[in-house]
């Protein structure tokens, strides 16, 4: 093993280590690196984007008006300016907001507004032509959403312009061609998984020996085109309601129960229970699709808060199987209310919840009357979403697009309980939130059997394992997902951002896993197996044995990790006695090695420099 080092570099690019926002820049940067391969071009040549944290420029002004430069700050943005000239290429990956923090504007040399994005966009690999007269670029992000943009670049290989690059002489490009499937980036190859790995994923990777990439595209996972099905928040069904058109929306139930093989469910808005957003079944193979990027579905109902006599700060509603409540007045920073034990503790704490019978006592986080507060009461059902081929018989592949839950119970759960037939699903830019409880058992994304892909998606603040696959009919792909926050005040420091268990195989790409109450990547058990690309894993949530980053746990486990890195665990790489953990290019301090730990091309990382000596949370 190789001595300390003072500086962290992925490719290049150099983690800051030393100063007090250690980790958060950790998290970012690592966002931004782990997206330089999905921005999927050839940037060579370009004028990158250099974005400034937790400020935005305020591009929301009419065609022809001047646009003060000077950053606006809040937190949840970042922005970018270049130089910019007629003409330009500038792609963007990003995600910006409806109206100040506009996603891409242009501005000519007296600042003036040429041209600004509408509405709220999230985009990969945006590319937008400067109009006339362009002197300046400017991009608006929320935090975490900003990949590789830049001004023009030399030579795209792309898909369809591999062709052009061939034809313009790229003898690089020429020689791989054959070898190449598109998307790549000049100078990837496609990186051979361990012949012991017993896991055939339905993407394939590539590598620059750095850095990993994939060819994951969504049409290749969804449903063939059938009918589309309508779907809003007003619980309406029937034959005026089929759902046929925006008009004739339906509720969300019974979409699921007209829809064919092939069907689309097109989800117009956000859905509560109150809205026929009910547990259920999903046995055919449909895409369910968010209109906008973070369609919600509420696991729980908004109800009626009144105040209390004889308190200051209690409100009250009823609400039979309540389990909790969670402010979701802004969607981009929840906040759950703490269990309290009577209704004078709830008097005395801001953010707490009693709940007595059927009646639920809150203390409102926000002193503005809770009438503009959006408060959902959750609710004691099992899974809000059971997905198998069960009763079908068949194979089936269920696609899921832009959708968010938000919940305490069941979360949701993946089966193939039929014997002989293929169970597929896929979760594109999906988020789920306060999803699964401890006490019941239940995960906040829980697979028994089947292959699940996730892309780009964020399981946080999960009751148990944020993604628990256990039985070696269940097996999955995470590419660029966030799993967070999970098991925070479970009974035990056994809960897990990504976790195998029972035979289960996972491969994981450029993941970030941080957080958790226990190890925050786990992989148990015999014959269970896991390979990690290019994974960042920093901090659980607890500081015993059980506060491990990269983990095989009981003996006949075997962990693959290239690439990553883990920081700021009491173990960053841990072995049980019986397990194989191989471990290539990562990044970590302390190993813990009681079965076999096979480390090659390692780097030393000192957590204290890395994290600074406190370590602070989201």
């Amino acid at each position: 093993m190789s001595e300390y080092i003072d500086k962290l570099f992925l490719s290049g690019q150099e983690i800051p280590i030393q100063d007090s926002g250690a980790r958060e820049q950790l998290e970012i940067q690592g966002t931004k690196l782990n997206n330089v391969l999905s921005a999927l071009n050839d940037t060579t040549g370009a004028k990158l984007f250099t974005f400034v944290q937790k400020s935005y420029i305020k591009t929301g002004v009419s065609l022809g008006s001047a646009v003060d430069l000077s950053p606006k700050s809040n937190a949840a943005f970042e922005y970018a300016i270049l130089d910019c000239q007629e003409n330009d290429k500038v792609t963007i990956t990003a995600y910006g907001q409806a109206t100040n923090a506009r996603l891409w504007a242009f501005l000519d040399a007296n600042n003036k507004l040429l041209k600004a994005a509408t509405g709220s966009q999230q985009e990969t690999d945006l590319t937008i032509i400067a109009p006339p007269k362009t002197a300046k670029c400017v991009l608006n992000s929320y935090i975490g959403y900003t990949g590789v943009c830049y001004i023009n670049g030399i030579t795209k290989t792309v898909g369809d312009t591999i062709a052009e690059a061939v034809s313009a002489g790229n003898a690089e490009v020429e020689q791989n061609v054959k070898e190449w499937t598109s998307p790549l980036l000049r100078g990837l190859k496609k990186f051979d998984l361990p012949a012991e790995f017993q896991y055939v994923p339905r993407i394939d990777v590539y590598s620059d020996g750095n850095q990993f990439a994939t060819n994951f595209a969504p049409e290749n996972f969804k449903n063939s085109s059938g009918a589309v099905i309508y779907v809003d928040n007003s619980g309406n069904s029937g034959t005026a309601y089929d759902g046929s058109t925006p008009e004739k929306a339906t509720s969300f139930s019974n979409a699921l129960y007209i829809a064919a093989d092939g069907d689309t469910i097109m989800i117009l808005e956000d859905l509560s229970r109150d809205g026929g957003s009910a547990n259920s079944a999903i046995n055919k193979s449909v895409n369910i699709i968010g209109k906008s990027n973070d369609t919600t579905i509420f696991d729980g109902n908004f109800v009626q808060f009144s105040k209390v006599s004889g308190y200051d700060h209690v409100y009250s509603a009823n609400r039979p199987l309540a389990t909790g409540a969670i402010d979701v007045t802004n969607k981009n920073k929840l906040l759950k209310f703490v269990e309290a034990q009577s209704i004078a503790e709830v008097e005395s704490a801001v953010g707490s919840v009693f709940i007595s019978g059927n009646t639920v006592y809150v203390h409102p986080y926000s002193a503005a009357s809770i009438t503009n507060r959006k408060i959902l009461v959750t609710v004691d059902y099992e899974k809000w979403l059971d997905v198998s081929n069960a009763d079908a018989a068949a194979d089936k592949n269920v696609y899921f697009e832009n959708i968010t839950l938000i919940g305490r119970y069941g979360g949701v759960h993946i089966d193939k309980p039929v014997a002989g037939y293929d169970l597929r699903v896929c979760f594109n830019h999906c988020a789920f939130r306060f999803c699964g409880h401890d006490a019941e058992g239940y995960n906040a994304v829980d697979v028994s059997g089947g292959d699940v892909l996730f892309y780009r998606c964020k399981v946080l603040d999960g009751g148990r394992d944020g993604i628990n696959y256990h039985g070696a009919a269940a097996s999955g792909t995470e590419i660029d997902c966030i799993a967070a926050g999970n098991g925070k005040g479970a009974r035990n420091n056994t809960m897990n951002g990504s976790t195998c268990h029972l035979g289960a195989r996972c491969l994981r790409i450029n993941g970030k896993y941080y957080d958790n109450q226990g190890a925050n990547v786990a992989d148990v058990q015999e014959d269970t197996q896991s390979v990690n690309l290019g994974c960042i894993a920093f901090q659980p949530a607890c500081d015993d044995g059980y506060s491990q980053n990269f983990s095989a746990q009981q003996s006949g486990a075997t962990v693959w990790l290239y690439n990553c890195i883990g920081v700021g665990a009491e173990y960053d790489l841990y072995a049980a006695a019986g397990t194989t953990l191989y471990a290539d290019k990562c990044a970590y301090d302390v190993k813990e090695a009681r079965g076999t730990i096979t480390d090659t091309n390692n780097r030393k990382v000192n957590s204290a420099l890395l994290f600074g000596m406190v370590m602070n949370g989201d």
